[in-house]
């Protein structure tokens, strides 16, 4: 009996038989071929969390309907990490520390904004230690992934062994100086107290400023993208690029989004079919935000001091970061002196970047994910660090216990870096809280 003349439901069965034996037979050869087309093996982990961490280094440049709301990409922070999914955050103004996560809108986020569920707000007592964390996506990530592993630190110390030992978030995505050293002001004068604040920063206030505020002649120390916050864009020209733009993003987070939820970053297959469609969407992100950020003619136009500041362009290159870096180390050096004044331990850390000279042993794996040659902050970074460098030697003649983390790495041939910005797998999280938590026993018990 032919195919044919058999039932309608034996012909569906031996259909989907057939697709699926095709399919496994697609995913066996594609799993052994991904390399090929990819330069590295195709790892669920690794996919995983490109799927996590998409857009998340470069949030949207629209804005949502309310003045003031700023769309951006984040992981959801469940105590669960390893079911964490990606969501959309809205950030909205704050009228102190630039802007904050809306905890009216979003999940998982304190009532402050910051990223987390804990209250900020708490008091000492002799039987538990209080540890605030700021800086940008990175400290907030060491907290998400690593706080376990920096308690187990600071519980080596006699003293707080037997203590409840809770860890802050106080950072968040994109933060730069003096926006860490607002925030510490801010928490205190609610009322919260901390036996320990650690800062780890570094990135963001030399990549950042140089790349997205003074092109649009932004003050270099206002927040990030502050032009786009408060800016009254009516250029329609720039409204439209600024549209398209999000409707890029949201096809870029919508596919990821639903890839992982189904489970499908599981498949060589399909991931080869959304890592191609990607890299188009992501094609033509790059081109949509070079249009946007060519027009600086017409932006000079609705010129106003709101956005812009008390901008006055750098000499040359080398007085700018120059300007950036002495500014991130005179507000870590008012950060010690408040903390001094509250009776706070104050540490702070210069957190790594792979695209500084021998910091970091990567195979080919690693460097085609993490190094991209013409990635737009890669210059800042190679210029700017070497003096942030510089300024935290001179903030340790000032009594600042500043760590350089920036070689942290450069023994390790693990691969830890999961994007070509800054941003480290949990292993590689967990490492920085070790280390940061090393620093502070041996501190203490000097």
């Amino acid at each position: 009996m032919s195919l044919l003349n058999r039932p309608l439901k034996i012909r569906v069965l031996f259909i989907f038989i057939w697709v699926l034996i095709a399919f496994v037979f697609s995913e066996m050869a594609l799993s052994l071929s991904y390399r090929l087309l990819f330069k590295h093996s195709f790892q669920k982990s690794e996919i995983r969390t490109q799927l996590r961490t998409l857009a998340e280094n470069e949030p949207s440049l629209n804005k949502n309907t309310t003045r003031g709301d700023y769309k951006t990409i984040d992981r959801d922070f469940s105590k669960d990490f390893s079911t964490r999914k990606m969501t959309s955050q809205i950030e909205v103004v704050h009228p102190f520390l630039g802007y904050v996560q809306d905890p009216r809108r979003n999940p998982n986020v304190s009532e402050f904004g910051f990223p987390g569920r804990i209250n900020p707000v708490l008091k000492r007592s002799s039987d538990r230690l209080i540890v605030g964390l700021v800086g940008g996506s990175v400290a907030m990530w060491t907290y998400f992934d690593g706080r376990e592993r920096l308690i187990e630190q600071l519980k080596r110390v006699p003293v707080w062994k037997n203590r409840e030992i809770i860890v802050l978030n106080l950072s968040m995505g994109g933060y730069k100086q003096p926006q860490q050293l607002m925030t510490l002001a801010y928490m205190l004068s609610l009322g919260a107290q901390f036996d320990v604040i650690l800062n780890l920063d570094g990135f963001n206030e030399v990549a950042l400023s140089s790349v997205e505020n003074v092109p649009k002649k932004v003050f270099p120390l206002f927040p990030r993208d502050w032009f786009f916050r408060v800016g009254n864009v009516n250029d329609p020209s720039l409204l439209i690029k600024m549209g398209e733009l999000g409707i890029i993003n949201q096809k870029r987070k919508t596919w990821a989004i639903l890839l992982e939820s189904l489970g499908f970053d599981h498949s060589a297959v399909l991931t080869v079919f959304w890592k191609g469609a990607d890299r188009i969407l992501e094609s033509s992100r790059s081109r949509k935000i070079a249009d946007i950020q060519n027009q600086s003619a017409r932006l000079d136009e609705i010129s106003s001091y709101v956005f812009e500041g008390p901008f006055a362009p750098p000499a040359n290159e080398k007085d700018l970061f120059q300007f950036l870096a002495t500014s991130w180390a005179e507000s870590s050096l008012q950060m010690k002196n408040i903390c001094v004044g509250n009776g706070i331990r104050y540490f702070h850390f210069l957190q790594p970047n792979q695209y500084l000279s021998g910091s970091k042993k990567m195979n080919l794996d690693e460097q085609k994910r993490a190094i991209k040659k013409d990635y737009r902050y890669r210059k800042s970074i190679e210029t700017g660090y070497p003096v942030l460098i510089h300024q935290g030697k001179v903030l340790r003649k000032q009594n600042v216990v500043f760590t350089d983390l920036t070689m942290i790495f450069a023994d390790t041939d693990v691969p830890l870096y999961i994007d070509e910005c800054c941003h480290l797998s949990p292993q590689g999280n967990e490492m920085l809280a070790t280390k940061m938590g090393q620093v502070v026993v041996n501190e203490t018990w000097k």
